[in-house]
């Protein structure tokens, strides 16, 4: 499989969204969005941060989280990791 290209400079929610569904679909146990670093952004095996710059890693989890939010919104995923246990995720604007 090809790995996506991300541009942060000029995001594509799409892309980001392709490579959600890709995970999802490769890695049935996965269920953390985000990792807590600024070097790491969770999706190497995936997808591909060039070309690169200082903030390319923060400009994609932002990313991810709208992406997120669209597919709670859809009906596509939920958060907290089981109905038992559901925690409630900070928020943000999303910017365009």
């Amino acid at each position: 499989m090809e790995r996506l290209q991300f541009d942060a400079s000029s995001p594509d929610l799409t892309l980001v969204r392709q490579a959600i569904f890709q995970r999802l679909r490769d890695q049935h146990s996965w269920n953390h969005l985000l990792y807590p670093t600024t070097s790491n952004h969770g999706f190497e095996g995936y997808l591909d941060l060039n070309p690169p710059r200082m903030d390319d890693v923060v400009v994609f989890q932002r990313c991810v989280m709208d992406v997120f939010w669209q597919l709670v919104t859809e009906g596509i995923l939920a958060p907290g990791e089981n109905a038992g246990f559901r925690t409630i995720i900070s928020t943000r604007l999303a910017t365009q």
